[in-house]
């Protein structure tokens, strides 16, 4: 598959000796050497999981006769903002399960109920900024893999899992119920979540438990375990006696049906679409997925938010759909980030974001033993330009140490040409949270290779890095990334090719004891260094100086900013303008060179625990050979639960090289939500450049967990010198049911 040098060869086995090699053997000790570990307050804990015969109805009350038995959890202390001292507000957690579901039930008191934040009813909304409660499960008990489910007062309900030890990727979505009740001294929550739904060993009797508690008012964080002020699969305790868990035949069947009327107004054509679709999910074991797809359709994704780019390089969007959202964690890569040799995206769409069908897909994924292992293969079908294309994704990577992994990648195919395409990669990832004072350390190492058809030589990538994240006293980063010239992962995001990537940040967090008012200060300095590789002349860098930053106990933040930017051009870049100006001749060609400007600016965002909050960054300076003056914005008006409405705006002034322009985004969302089963939203979204208008609305009933009806509604609009003009419109029904056997 991979045609390659002898000297490619060489590079290979010199990082694996020169490299790999020690540092595997060696970050241990540089760990100890850091702080030996100590064991915090509340640290290791353990639970014995009661089992119950009749399981409770859940209904968010509590007052089944099955809670009675239940296993208690009330030793929580407070994470944030002063870790391991006394919670403010009381809460107990009850744990028992039966043959077919773990049950968690939660009692939260509150001295002040009147001020409980819960104003999100939508199903599914993120809910970081309300009064919530929540679990933590790591059924492998690796401290590297688990899932986060979460409740607020109204019963909405929030899931997703880890990507690696610490990182929370929220757009996974789960099949579990959920549901709350506010009562005159708090509120109760229930939870109910299917062994269907999870992935585990069932030789393996204890699982990895966290519980968690947040009061929003004064963003407190409450936990049975954390380290760092966090909790993760990282910082849990144990939970025993699973045992004799039963998945039933393991299988779920989920039919789609799609109506769909898609109409091209500027050249007067419309279509009519029925589009059946079919997913299947079978659990192999346990711990072993199976998922087929078939005429696989994502019609009822969220729409992106609107990015403008005003830059050389290409822009990152996330992955939203659910197939590919799928044990996601496992196919993690290196913490390479946004830049990685596997991003699902690039699959499914074009690369003007248009859908492509996918006739049909396969994912296998899960563990055994200490592996964790992934595949996935898709048949993508081709478009006026492309051929069908079989696309294809192996990962596989095995727990080394208490925290750490150390696995390979593979891909094939290329979903946007017809060059055949393969991508081989190692890494190394480290994970410490275990050192003095529950301080953390974190590193990876990794190398890759790409092979594709008419580029030979300099495909090769490498990374390292190492991180102390911690959230009080000193933090730093340090990273240093190579992609050469020819590297292409076809399969993979990067935004720059034949570059040297170094990153490094240092900074202080202090939280005063003795001020009332005053939550945190901190300070901090940010370094970016790229440059290209050979004659190493610069591409970009930017130092950020944050001299300071405040935060309120309520969660107010104002933080100042100092920034130098410089920038070396090879060639003439044609900076964006608006579409007005295009349309009028103006062009905007910046010689090659090097630029070098300063920027100051202020950041600031009120606490969105507020009914009305918002957040505001202005910034003004030097911008290449001219000034440029911006202000981007959002607020939020959210009333009571029933109704939301948002508006963003990005506002830029510049005046370079004589030309003076305008560049404008802007964004409105409102969520009505007749309850947390039915909400209809709406965004708009428009910007200069484009000219653009794009108005989504998107109707959703979830008549229960599995069960989703959606109507959505897609139109856009050109504003031309006539005025706005329309140019496509789509509309869609949507109906998928689950079947669980």
């Amino acid at each position: 598959m991979f045609a390659h040098t002898h000297s490619d060869s060489l590079v290979i086995m010199k990082v694996f000796s020169s490299v790999l090699y020690p540092v595997i053997l060696l970050v241990p000790f540089v760990a100890n050497a850091v702080g030996a570990a100590e064991t915090p307050v509340n640290e290791e804990k353990r639970i014995v999981a009661t089992r119950i015969d009749t399981p409770p109805i859940i209904d968010g009350r509590l007052d089944d006769a099955a809670w009675q038995q239940a296993t208690v959890i009330e030793d929580l202390h407070q994470v944030a903002p002063h870790e391991y001292e006394q919670p403010g507000e009381r809460t107990i957690f009850y744990i028992m399960y039966d043959k077919d579901a773990l049950y968690v039930g939660v009692r939260a008191w509150d001295s002040n109920p009147q001020a409980i934040t819960a104003r999100v009813l939508k199903q599914g909304d993120m809910l970081m900024n309300e009064d919530r409660v929540g679990i933590v499960l790591s059924p492998f008990n690796d401290k590297r893999s688990g899932f986060m489910f979460e409740v607020n007062p109204n019963g909405v309900r929030l899931d997703g899992l880890f990507n690696g030890p610490t990182e929370f990727a929220p757009n996974w979505d789960g099949i579990w119920e959920g549901d709350a009740e506010l009562t005159g001294d708090g509120y109760t929550v229930e939870f109910a979540i299917p062994f269907k739904t999870l992935s585990f060993d069932e030789a393996d009797e204890t699982w990895g438990l966290n519980v968690w508690r947040q009061v929003m008012r004064n963003d407190e964080m409450m936990g049975w375990v954390s380290h760092n002020r966090a909790f993760n699969p990282a910082a849990s305790g144990e939970m025993t006696g699973m045992t004799d868990l039963d998945i039933g035949k393991g299988l779920d069947i989920v039919p789609s049906m799609s109506m769909r009327r898609k109409r091209d107004i500027v050249n007067g054509k419309s279509d009519w679409q029925l589009e059946p679709s079919l997913d299947v999910y079978y659990r192999i074991t346990p711990s072993l997925n199976g998922l087929l797809t078939y005429n696989t359709d994502f019609s009822a994704t969220e729409v992106d938010e609107r990015q403008v780019n005003l830059t050389r390089f290409g822009l990152f969007f996330p992955e939203k759909r659910d197939f590919f959202l799928k044990d996601s964690d496992i196919f993690e890569f290196g913490n390479t980030g946004n830049e990685g040799p596997f991003f699902s995206r690039r699959i499914g769409l074009s690369p003007r974001g248009e859908p492509i069908n996918l006739d049909f897909g396969g994912k296998l994924s899960g563990r055994i033993g200490a592996w964790n292992i992934g595949a996935l293969a898709v048949r993508q079908e081709g478009t006026g330009t492309l051929k069908d294309d079989d696309l294809l994704v192996a990962r596989i990577s095995h727990n080394v140490f208490e925290e750490s992994s150390l696995g390979g990648i593979f891909t094939y195919g290329d979903p946007v040409s017809d060059r055949d395409n393969a991508l081989a990669g190692i890494d190394f990832r480290y994970l410490n949270t275990r050192l003095a004072n529950g301080k953390v350390i974190s590193g990876e190492l990794w190398y890759q290779q790409t092979h594709t058809e008419g580029l030979e030589n300099d495909n090769a990538a490498w990374g390292a890095g190492i991180h102390m994240p911690n959230s009080e006293s000193w933090y730093g980063n340090f990273s240093i990334k190579e992609f050469q010239k020819n590297y292409n992962p076809a399969l993979g995001f990067i935004t720059r090719h034949d570059v040297r990537d170094t990153f490094a940040n240092v900074g202080y967090i202090y939280r005063p004891r003795d001020i009332e008012w005053l939550r945190e200060i901190s300070a901090g300095f940010d370094f970016r260094n790229v440059t290209r590789l050979g004659d190493e002349k610069l591409q970009t860098q930017f130092m950020l100086l944050k001299p300071m930053e405040f935060a309120n106990f309520q969660g107010d933040r104002l933080q100042l900013r100092i920034l130098n930017i410089k920038e070396g051009l090879d060639a003439v870049f044609m900076h964006p303008l608006p579409a007005k100006d295009v349309r009028n001749g103006k062009s905007l060609p910046l010689q090659p060179g090097l630029y070098s400007f300063y920027r100051y600016g202020v950041w600031m965002e009120s606490s969105p625990a507020r009914p009305i909050s918002g957040m505001l960054e202005v910034f003004n300076g030097e911008y290449f050979n001219g000034q440029r003056f911006s202000v981007e914005g959002a607020l939020t008006w959210r009333p009571n639960m029933r109704f939301s409405l948002g508006g963003a705006f990005d506002f830029n002034d510049f005046t370079v090289q004589g030309l003076h322009f305008i560049t404008r985004q802007y964004s409105l969302k409102s969520d009505i939500v007749f309850s947390n089963t039915l909400s209809w939203t709406n965004i708009l979204q428009f910007d200069n450049v484009s000219d653009n208008l794009g108005i989504n609305s998107r109707l959703h009933w979830i008549p229960q967990a599995g069960r989703n009806v959606y109507f959505v509604i897609n139109y856009n609009a050109i504003d031309s010198e006539e005025g706005f003009r329309s140019t496509a419109s789509e509309l869609t029904f949507k109906a998928n049911y689950t079947f669980r056997f």
